[in-house]
């Protein structure tokens, strides 16, 4: 089912707005992320899908059908939650079965439904166990397929990996990516973890103080921003505010070509992110900067240096160049690739 906002405001009681004028479309059977920082609206987006929260103006459309005054027992969402909500007196069968019950689902229906998700999520050998005796991944897999069990439309994920450490994450990730291909269902979820939207989602919906910034591919957010917020918000980032002269913009020495329509000694916001910079060794005249720390990070080192400015530059050397500046060095700096914004 199709997702669409028309315009929604949710101001709560006491004045608080969460949603500012939000307008956006999710595609049928696509996978989004909404990626925010605290406070930016994500999980009231949720809500407002669900229909825990009504918009104070505006619409929201499912499927091509104006819900924004339907309950959410007539809207046919399942939502997966942070801490599982797990009914911790019943067994793994019955916290799956739960919602086809509430539907009078006749029993061998049931019985056929739960099975089923049981064997899709690897948990054949656990149905008559208690969530107490699971762990933190097993008990994410269940209340996936709980919510998976009355065959919902639509699924909505609130922040449904932070609870889990680092390594089980990463494999439920792979795993929700795989259900979702398999059952084709219009998922959403909310997250705080950049990589985890990037990895996972076919759009990133970019939300910053109740509005919506971007939404676009991984690639798009990533590589062609279209607001200084999502610039230095997605992916690691050096921001320096600078003003104009001549069409140019200088960073750390170095002339950088902006868009010339925007007027001389306006200031702007230049970002350059650590893997658009290399550097090299030079002598201390013909130098931009000195490194000052570099730490191994795996796929990359990264590399602190400082400019003659005193600005703290982070730069990503590949670790397939086998090159890690020592603290100290002298060197030269070039900038494959910057983006500048009005300020």
């Amino acid at each position: 089912m199709a997702i669409e906002f028309v315009e929604v405001e949710k101001v709560y009681p006491g004045g608080t707005r969460s949603v500012r004028g939000v307008s956006f479309q999710i595609r049928e059977g696509e996978m989004v992320g909404v990626l925010g920082p605290s406070g930016s609206g994500k999980t009231t987006v949720l809500r407002l899908i669900t229909g825990l929260e009504r918009p104070t103006k505006g619409d929201v459309w499912i499927g091509g059908r104006r819900v924004t005054d339907l309950p959410p027992q007539q809207r046919n969402v399942g939502l997966v939650f942070q801490n599982y909500a797990l009914f911790q007196h019943m067994t793994v069968y019955d916290n799956i079965s739960f919602g086809l019950k509430e539907k009078r689902v006749s029993q061998n229906e049931i019985d056929h439904r739960v099975r089923e998700l049981l064997r899709f999520m690897r948990l054949e050998t656990y149905a008559n166990r208690f969530p107490h005796e699971l762990s933190g991944g097993q008990q994410q897999r269940v209340a996936l397929a709980r919510a998976l069990a009355p065959r919902p439309q639509i699924l909505l994920f609130d922040e449904p990996f932070a609870a889990i450490d680092t390594q089980i994450r990463r494999e439920l990730r792979t795993f929700v990516r795989q259900v979702h291909e398999e059952t084709g269902v219009t998922s959403l979820f909310v997250t705080h973890d950049q990589e985890e939207a990037l990895e996972v989602a076919d759009r990133v919906l970019v939300l910053h103080e109740g509005r919506v910034e971007q939404l676009g591919t991984p690639e798009e957010v990533y590589e062609r921003p279209e607001t200084l917020f999502v610039a230095s918000f997605i992916g690691e980032s050096n921001v320096w505010m600078r003003p104009l002269q001549n069409g140019h913009v200088e960073v750390a020495g170095i002339a950088l070509p902006v868009d010339p329509s925007l007027p001389d000694s306006a200031e702007v916001a230049v970002v350059v992110r650590p893997k658009d910079v290399q550097i090299e060794p030079a002598s201390a005249d013909e130098a931009h900067a000195q490194v000052i720390r570099s730490a191994f990070k795996g796929a990359y080192s990264a590399c602190w240096v400082r400019t003659k400015d005193c600005e703290i530059w982070e730069v990503h050397i590949p670790s397939t160049e086998r090159h890690r500046e020592s603290a100290g060095t002298w060197v030269r700096m070039r900038v494959l690739k910057s983006f500048v914004f009005p300020r």
